[in-house]
């Protein structure tokens, strides 16, 4: 009640109308109901979770959601006075309608306090106050001495007021604010310092309600509506290997779908995801698909970037972030018991399945008509048209209407977190072609497709009298069977459900299938105009860690940009003469203007030559490129020695050797070696690599000893890509003499 009751006083003083049970456990609990024993029930829960990585697999569908809130409606919740802001976090770039906090006037001055995203931010862009745009001078993040940003476009500048010393003015917080801005706290005593909505962006603003006869002009609205154009929050890559998922401040900007969703997921404050219950894989490969594309114009945009608002509800999380997801042409499915994301390209099938258990089968040939659209109409938020929802030309699916006969079905598609006309043409285009697969299979299949998940492609190729049947198909979901069979053995199966696609649901031709639209932002022909990269460097042996999982990587990395209209970096690498494979897009911050920019080739097979080029873009320009080549090298790998070295049962030639491995998950086994002699220079391999696991005593036999002899024995820890720890502390003992102790 407290800001509506401030508004009202406004416009009297103005004068002016009014998480879940682990998957191991729940397996477990279901093999000894069945009679399983114990022990061996968690290992078959083990094997099945590692080994099938798909144990509930499933598609999120959107056909049945509830629609998401609409630009206009946004922008209405989020202006609209209220005792608690909607919490909402931005994305990409995009135009926000802020919300009003708490007010306070004093005489003709107001003291406003605008939400505008529950995190921290960017950047900041533009101002607008009811729909103006709105120019300034001075440094609106100086919140201490410097008066902020004077406002000084008309009909706000002090000129028209004709009030010195009380002119317009704003501050921004990007969320490292920590009280409000010292002229506010010094004009408005009932401010207190600790209002300073640390940890949000927010605008801070005094304005003056000016003269009488002019108040209604300058201010139609009370309060005034204020727009900001930000760049949203940051987000964590898990590509970089600076970054901390737990450490918001290392995280950076950049409008990449994968990635906002991934950040949606785990820090929404609806239902967080932790990120032991994301399949991190999935989203990096998606990250990856969203590289850039080539326009019909010429240029390159990201291919599916995301630059909008998120209205938290208590409506279910996949609905909120729908949006996010539809901006990739993707699907949120579960993997390994884990959320996963599809990659909004087509991936060759590499799996073919040839052969299916006579149980559980169902085909579904054909939709019913009803349901097949053959056309669909995409809308999507146009900055050219005040930031509103606009249309792009329909999508038509070339012979569907003829086919199908009747009229034309159209199926709409609202797409409110893509800025380009041209992404929303290519969504449009996969989603007519995904509604139009009609052809869905379910069959069980034998244990060696146990490694089948979803959202991978795979082709069928059944013998008769399966081969209708036939064809390429999406995996919707592949779930374990284990059936217990006689002296506690267990039988693998895996029931798998397909739908019907190909490569024609991605593929895309600009210079055919692009249509030019009047009110988006057009891309242009792409001039070398700005300036190539400099200090192009590659450094191999970088390493990034998935779980217990260590990749190699290749680190591209460039000086901080020279030439202003720089907006982010595109970068490629090939081996030998083979097709150049896109890196994502790395938008450049020119507001904490790094001194080097990086983005990583994940994995670099150790060994291999790259070829890589790197150059700086903007929207319709691009630098030349710059190329280097780096062969990759292993990763360097910490490993500790083995520790709880003992020698034992000593014979005339042989003796009896342990080491206890150290408790590290990059142990991958074990080196035994001897001399006669306590230095390590003199060292011989006795054994190894000997495979085991972190905290593990392995032991060996040494045979073929002199007798009455006194030896050394050392033992090193072995890693990924062959890496040796330092030798452990040497244990002695020395062999009995000729026909002792045998």
């Amino acid at each position: 009640m407290v800001p509506v009751m401030l508004a009202l006083l406004v416009c009297v003083l103005w004068s002016v109308p009014v998480g879940a049970e682990p998957i191991t456990a729940s397996i477990i609990v279901s093999l000894k109901a069945a009679g399983i024993a114990a022990g061996t029930a968690a290992v078959i829960a083990s094997a099945a979770v590692y080994l099938v990585g798909a144990l509930a697999s499933f598609a999120l569908s959107a056909i049945m959601r509830p629609g998401a809130p609409r630009a206009p409606e946004l922008i209405r919740d989020l202006a609209r006075p209220q005792s608690l802001p909607p919490y909402r976090y931005v994305y990409g770039r995009a135009r926000v309608s802020g919300s009003p906090a708490p007010m306070l006037v004093r005489g003709r001055l107001l003291c406003l306090c605008i939400i505008l995203n529950s995190r921290p931010s960017n950047a900041f862009e533009e101002l607008y106050l009811d729909k103006r745009a709105v120019g300034w001078s001075g440094d609106p993040y100086d919140f201490t001495t410097g008066g902020g940003a004077l406002i000084t476009s008309e009909p706000f500048s002090s000129g028209i007021l004709g009030l010195i010393g009380a002119e317009n003015r704003f501050w921004i917080g990007l969320g490292n604010q920590t009280s409000p801005p010292a002229d506010l706290l010094a004009a408005f005593p009932e401010l207190a310092a600790t209002d300073g909505w640390q940890g949000r962006t927010v605008l801070w603003a005094q304005l003056n309600a000016g003269p009488n006869e002019r108040r209604a002009e300058i201010w139609p609205r009370t309060p005034p509506e204020v727009e900001v154009v930000i760049q949203g929050c940051r987000v964590w890559d898990p590509a970089d290997i600076a970054q901390d998922p737990d450490n918001e401040a290392t995280w950076t900007w950049t409008p990449n779908r994968a990635l906002c969703l991934l950040d949606a997921l785990r820090t929404n404050p609806v239902r967080p995801y932790p990120l032991a219950q994301i399949h991190l894989p999935s989203f990096l490969a998606a990250r990856a698909s969203d590289a850039a594309t080539v326009a019909k114009l010429g240029g390159t945009e990201s291919r599916y970037r995301a630059d909008g608002v998120l209205i938290w509800t208590d409506r279910e999380l996949e609905d909120q972030v729908a949006p996010l997801v539809d901006a990739g042409g993707s699907r949120l499915v579960r993997i390994g018991g884990k959320l996963g994301l599809t990659e909004g390209v087509w991936i060759a099938p590499t799996v073919t399945i040839d052969e299916v258990l006579d149980e559980g089968l169902s085909f579904q040939r054909w939709k019913p008509g009803r349901d097949l659209a053959t056309t669909v109409a995409a809308t999507y938020l146009a900055p050219a048209r005040d930031w509103q929802m606009a249309a792009v030309p329909p999508y038509r699916v070339p012979g569907a209407q003829a086919a199908d006969g009747g009229p034309e079905v159209v199926r709409d598609l609202a797409l409110p977190m893509v800025t380009s006309p041209t992404q929303a043409q290519r969504l449009a285009k996969i989603t007519a072609f995904r509604n139009r697969a009609q052809r869905r299979l379910e069959f069980v299949v034998p244990p060696r497709f146990l490694n089948l998940v979803a959202g991978v492609n795979v082709t069928v190729s059944l013998p008769a009298p399966y081969a209708a049947m036939n064809g390429t198909y999406e995996v919707v979901s592949a779930a374990p069977r284990l059936i217990p069979e006689q002296d506690d053995a267990v039988a693998a199966s895996m029931s798998v459900e397909l739908l019907e696609t190909s490569a024609a649901v991605f593929a895309w031709d600009p210079a055919t299938e692009e249509q030019a639209v009047d009110e988006g932002e057009p891309v242009v022909a792409t001039p070398s105009a700005i300036a190539a990269p400099t200090g192009l460097t590659l450094v191999p042996g970088e390493t990034f860690a998935t779980g217990e999982t260590i990749l190699p990587a290749i680190r591209v990395q460039v000086n901080a940009p020279t030439d202003a209209r720089a907006q982010w970096l595109d970068a490629e690498w090939r081996v030998g003469s083979g097709g150049w494979v896109a890196l994502p897009s790395l938008e450049y911050d020119w507001q904490g203007a790094p001194a080097t920019t990086s983005v990583f080739i994940v994995p670099a097979e150790p060994g291999v030559t790259y070829e890589v080029r790197a150059r700086w873009a903007a929207l319709g320009q691009a630098s030349a490129w710059v190329s280097g080549s780096v062969v990759a090298g292993a990763p360097s790998v910490s490993l500790s020695a083995p520790i709880d070295g003992t020698v034992g049962g000593a014979t005339s030639n042989s003796i009896d050797v342990s080491f206890r491995l150290p408790n590290q998950p990059e142990v991958r086994g074990i080196r035994f070696y001897f001399a006669t002699v306590g230095a390590t220079s003199s060292a011989t391999l006795l054994a190894g690599p000997i495979f085991a696991g972190a905290n593990q005593v392995v032991g060996i036999t040494a045979t073929g000893l002199a007798p009455s002899t006194q030896y050394y024995f050392w033992a090193r820890t072995v890693g990924p890509f062959d890496a040796l720890s330092n030798y452990s502390d040497s244990v002695t003992t020395t062999t009995a003499a000729d026909g002792g102790g045998e």
